[in-house]
C-alpha cells in the first residue's frame, strides 16, 4: 500500500485520525508537506518506496500542510518537509528536511 493522504482540517480531526485502533501498536509516519515545495516533491519517491516496502509494519500518512493550516499551526509545523512519528496516539520523534537518510534510520529504528 502506498502511503494515504489526509486532509485533516483540525487539530481534532487529526487526534481522532492518529488514535484509531488500526494503528494500535504501530508506527505511524506523518509527512507534513505542500505541493508547492520543491524538496517535498524530492523526497516524495523515497517516502513512497518506503511506504510500499514497510506496509506491514509502518503506516505513512501525507498531510498538505496549505490545506491543513490548523493541524499544522497545533502541532508545530513551521518548515516543509516535516515527518512526525508517531506510536499509540503519541508523538516520539521527528524528522526536518528532505534529507532520506536521517528519515531512513528513524523509520528502521522505530519500527
Amino acid at each position: 500500500m502506498a502511503i494515504h493522504t489526509e486532509s485533516l482540517h483540525s487539530e481534532r480531526a487529526f487526534r481522532t485520525e492518529i488514535n484509531q485502533n488500526k494503528y494500535k501498536d504501530r508506527l505511524v509516519v506523518v509527512d507534513f508537506s505542500a505541493a508547492g515545495c520543491l524538496p517535498c516533491q524530492n523526497i516524495k519517491p523515497i517516502v513512497d518506496g518506503l511506504a510500499r516496502d514497510l506496509d506491514s509494519e509502518v503506516e505513512f500518512i501525507e498531510i498538505d500542510v496549505d490545506d491543513s493550516n490548523e493541524v499544522a499551526d497545533a502541532l508545530g509545523i513551521h518548515v516543509v518537509p516535516m515527518f512526525q512519528f508517531f506510536r499509540n496516539g503519541k508523538r516520539v520523534d521527528t524528522v526536518v528536511g528532505a534529507n532520506p537518510a536521517p528519515l531512513k534510520e528513524l523509520v528502521a529504528a522505530l519500527k
